[in-house]
């Protein structure tokens, strides 16, 4: 099968945004090569070598590479792909350059490709997030993960997962039962079970990603302790344990309309991890948990991103 590849210069801060705007269009895959996961390897330890392209790049710059099925109309759907990115500056995102090419690829040629820039990485200064394929040796101290991100849903290396995973070791306990909407890869679903959760809800919209999440849940052996869902709306959700934890890392527009749900779902004193924000949506975000009766614990931040958390009042 022949697919056409396009490939965006852009910049952290609109990696989800975009990569949203590929899958609403019908891609078959998107690769993140984000600028903040290439600094981050320089100086690992189990980092031997870095492929020269990704030397040649502008600092700060990411590289988002979707693939859709090659038909008669997919050039006029890329066009239209590509005006809605440029629009985004209009949200308030800083899209970078822009610059973009087009290609056409076949099966085989995208569906490995993205498997070297994903090595094994600290999610948490205790929890590794290794791929399935490589034999990490673990240290004394550390959990660790096995994953097969499904070449989107998320490795551990971006600054939102980073956040949200410092939050969980936080908050988790033994009586926690957590709820992960947007789960993608299920990463931190399984996070929240190695850190001792009682219970975990793992919910997506995207079959993919509920696909991909499920058979790295059962990867890491916590399948009894995670129960996925497809789907968004939380409130339409039977939960069997009374949560008590939600964590969202989410672009802002989601969070909004997530914020009221939860609100309506966790009791006094329960707590949200929300992330997945630009410096510019925070201040919406903390006055919309305000208003819906949760008070602001902490603001935490990473490179551009930020993560809030709130107490339910």
């Amino acid at each position: 099968m022949t697919w056409i590849e396009v490939e965006i210069k852009t910049t952290p801060e609109a990696e989800d945004a975009i990569a949203e705007l590929f899958y609403e269009a019908g891609a078959g895959g998107v690769a993140i090569e984000s600028a903040a996961d290439i600094d981050n390897l320089w100086g690992q330890p189990f980092v031997d070598y870095i492929d020269d392209s990704l030397l040649e790049r502008e600092k700060g710059e990411s590289i988002i590479r979707a693939y859709i099925p090659e038909t008669e109309d997919v050039l006029d759907k890329v066009n239209e792909i590509l005006q809605k990115i440029s629009g985004l500056e209009n949200y308030g995102l800083n899209i970078g350059a822009g610059e973009y090419k087009v290609l056409e690829v076949e099966d085989e040629d995208w569906k490995n490709s993205w498997k070297k820039y994903f090595v094994a990485s600290h999610v948490t200064d205790d929890i590794v997030v290794v791929p399935h394929w490589d034999n990490y040796k673990l240290k004394e101290g550390e959990k660790i993960i096995h994953l097969d991100p499904g070449m989107a849903f998320g490795t551990g290396t971006h600054e939102t997962t980073k956040l949200c995973a410092d939050l969980l070791e936080e908050y988790v306990s033994p009586e926690s039962v957590v709820v992960d909407v947007g789960t993608g890869s299920g990463i931190l679903a399984i996070i929240a079970v190695l850190l001792g959760a009682k219970k975990v809800y793992a919910i997506d919209l995207d079959p993919a990603a509920v696909k991909t999440a499920k058979e790295n849940i059962l990867i890491n052996k916590v399948e009894d302790r995670i129960t996925l869902i497809e789907g968004n709306l939380i409130e339409s959700i039977n939960f069997k344990n009374q949560p008590n934890l939600v964590v969202a890392n989410l672009l802002p527009e989601p969070i909004y309309s997530l914020i009221p749900s939860v609100s309506e779902l966790l009791d006094h004193n329960d707590i949200i991890i929300l992330s997945g924000i630009i410096r510019r949506a925070l201040a919406s975000v903390v006055d919309k948990l305000e208003e819906f009766s949760f008070n602001i614990v902490s603001i935490n931040r990473m490179g551009e991103w930020y993560a809030v958390v709130g107490e339910k009042l």
